[in-house]
């Protein structure tokens, strides 16, 4: 897991940019998927990214450390979450 010195509330949207961009491949995949296509449950981020569970469960864990990401309850099932971006366009077009 990666770990953040600072807290998420006192970071720029450069931090956030550079701790992404040190992040591993799979870290920045699922980020991206977030960004690009919304809020997600763990089940679409694993058809959209074909990673493995527990690499799906480890790039959202490091992400929610870092302050990139929420977790809010899905409204369509009290069982389950969905992943919401905090930031946007941390991936800016080049």
């Amino acid at each position: 897991m990666i770990t953040i010195t600072n807290s998420p509330q006192s970071q720029t949207i450069d931090t956030k940019r550079n701790w992404l961009r040190h992040a591993p491949p799979s870290v920045k995949l699922v980020y991206w998927v977030l960004e690009r296509d919304g809020p997600a449950s763990p089940q679409t981020l694993l058809e959209a990214t074909l990673l493995p569970k527990r690499t799906i469960r480890d790039a959202v864990a490091d992400l929610d450390a870092a302050g990139l990401i929420e977790r809010r309850p899905n409204p369509f099932d009290a069982r389950s979450v969905t992943y919401h971006p905090v930031e946007s366009n941390l991936f800016p077009m080049r």
